[in-house]
């Protein structure tokens, strides 16, 4: 049984010799298992780091041709789609197909294939855009290859078989524990999107708090000045947040950070309230000059807070992804476990978990 580990990182991925396995069997019945680990730097900005899955939900479309890996990959998995940025594989010059994090493949062309028992090779890449270009990712995936050869009568080999019936109770097991992770991790989303909410909220009204103090001396035209000014960032606020939206895996958590900010349209108001309570009546007063210090406060604050807040957003939006994409990609490695199974005629539980969080 032939074994071997190979490292795959967004920058090698012009199909070295660092990625090719050596030569191999690969007629009917022959058996190959890949098992990858590890995290890699797509060098995408702000989508942290992604595992052998790729993006979780976020396929490639058939007409980007951009991509080595597109659409569906029906030789060899038949028919799993083709995640961004995941890792993907080859026989030879063959077709790319996904790979995630990893797959049990049973040859099942016919005993008097053509090919007989010639040898072939593995290749692995990255699944981004003109993958004959140098990436700027960094960091990489670990690969694990260990190839069956048929016995000499043809038929599945015992050990891969047995393998096989061994693995598929961890790689379900596995599946349920991704499910969790990604339950874990919407509501991570949603609690960390409620703080930023009740945090600008709290710093547009002290602004406002701020703004009514200094009423007394703020002139007509500067009033007018500031709602216009409010307006123009509250339109722009608006078709941002719909531009976002349609921008690849970072798009939805960056757009759930926008609403929150219309709270910085009163910014300008505010400071030009801070300015003027210099000569406001109310902050004449001791208690006065308390409140408009405490206004003060809690603005700069609040604004502090859910501005951390929104940037840390995009941490916890990148760890949903990974808990989406390891339970995509292990659901998908457990139809190819069971596929095997049914080959060698093993029993095994063939039950497929579900993922609530998921909607199914």
């Amino acid at each position: 049984m032939p074994h071997y580990e190979r490292q795959v990182a967004p920058q090698r991925i012009q199909l070295g010799p660092e990625q090719v396995t050596p030569e191999f069997p690969w007629y009917h019945n022959c058996f190959v298992r890949i098992t990858a680990s590890g995290m890699i730097g797509s060098g995408v900005v702000c989508t942290g780091l992604t595992p052998p899955g790729g993006w979780g939900g976020w396929d490639v479309k058939p007409d980007e041709n951009d991509w080595p890996c597109r659409g569906r990959a029906r030789s060899v998995l038949g028919g799993n789609l083709a995640n961004r940025y995941c890792l993907i594989a080859r026989f030879g010059e063959g077709p790319w197909f996904p790979v995630g994090l990893g797959l049990a493949l049973v040859n099942a062309d016919p005993p008097t294939s053509p090919a007989g028992r010639m040898p072939i090779s593995l290749q692995f890449a990255v699944n981004r855009p003109h993958p004959e270009q140098t990436a700027a990712g960094d960091h990489q995936w670990d690969v694990v290859i260990d190839t069956y050869e048929a016995t000499p009568t043809g038929d599945l080999p015992p050990e891969a078989c047995a393998a096989i019936a061994s693995q598929v109770p961890d790689i379900q097991n596995y599946a349920r524990d991704a499910c969790d992770r990604v339950s874990a991790s919407n509501h991570a989303l949603q609690d960390r999107t409620t703080a930023m909410e009740i945090a600008f909220t709290v710093a547009g009204v002290a602004a406002v708090g701020l703004t009514l103090v200094a009423l007394p001396v703020l002139v007509a035209q500067e009033v007018a000045s500031n709602a216009a000014e409010r307006a123009a960032v509250n339109a722009i606020i608006a078709g941002l947040t719909e531009a976002l939206r349609g921008i690849g895996i970072v798009g939805p958590v960056l757009a759930a950070t926008v609403p929150p900010l219309a709270a910085l349209a009163t910014a300008r108001s505010a400071t030009t309230a801070v300015r003027s309570n210099t000569a406001s009546p109310v902050a004449l007063t001791p208690w006065g000059r308390i409140v408009v210090v405490a206004l003060t406060i809690l603005m700069i604050a609040a604004f502090a807070v859910a501005i951390g807040l929104a940037l840390s957003l995009l941490d916890v939006g990148a760890q949903h992804d990974n808990a989406r994409s390891d339970w995509d990609s292990t659901i998908n490695q457990l139809r190819r476990y069971l596929d095997a199974a049914r080959a060698c005629h093993v029993t095994v539980d063939e039950t497929i978990p579900t993922c609530a969080a998921l909607g199914g």
